[in-house]
Parts: C-alpha cells; structure tokens; sequence
C-alpha cells in the first residue's frame, strides 16, 4: 500500500495524518455525545426559556424550568463550550443569540434544527 517502514520493518504512521484523523473523530464523538444532550435541553424546554428570558444565571434557568440547578449548571456549560449558547464571563449569566434561538429555541423557525438530533437518536436505535 506503499506505507513507510520503520527500522524494524513494520509500517511507520505518518504523524500528521494520524493526528489529523484522531481530531476528526475526537470531534465527532464530542457532536454525539452532545446530541444527547442538545434532546435534553429541547424536552425541558431549557433553549426555549433562555432564549425567552435570559441572560440568565444558571440557578436563574432551573427556577424556570423546575429543574436542577447543579445539572443546568452543567448543561449550560457544555452548551456554551460548542457554542449553542452564549456565556458572558463577566457576568457569569448564559443567554442566546437570535441566530441560536432560531436554531434551537424556535421550533416554528425555518432553520430549526433540534428535529435533527432527534432523527440521529432513531437511527442509533
């Protein structure tokens, strides 16, 4: 297959490529392991009252939506990390854009993207 050997004669892996393939994958299961959560935040309605009323703090959130506040904490955190939602570090309160309350707040929205996730979650099962 015309790989490189190395001085023992086994095949030497081309580093940039391997690094290359490692960082796709490592984004990739990042994306699915948010897909989860993205389904989370769409049944309790947490895009839905940040988009709604924020910024909001998270302890703010979960009073809203009668959940958690250490699990919202959580939540936003990671939803801020992929940028689905925004964090303001100087004030410590999460809110959205309306770019991303079009894609994940709004699901009368002609870019409404939260049904995606849900149809990746039917073909995993």
């Amino acid at each position: 297959m015309g790989q490189q050997m190395s001085e023992t004669g086994a095949a030497a892996l081309d580093m940039g490529k391997l690094e290359a393939l490692l960082g796709t994958v490592v984004n990739e299961l990042g994306a699915a392991a948010n897909g989860a959560l993205v389904m989370l935040g769409d049944k309790l309605g947490l895009f839905k009252a940040l988009a709604a009323k924020g910024p909001l703090s998270p302890a703010a959130l979960a009073r809203e939506t009668g959940t958690a506040e250490r699990y919202v904490r959580e939540w936003l955190s990671s939803q801020a990390a992929t940028g689905y939602v925004t964090f303001d570090a100087g004030t410590g309160l999460f809110s959205m854009s309306l770019e991303q309350a079009a894609v994940l707040a709004d699901a009368e929205s002609p870019v409404a993207m939260s049904g995606g996730f849900y149809s990746l979650a039917a073909v995993w099962a």
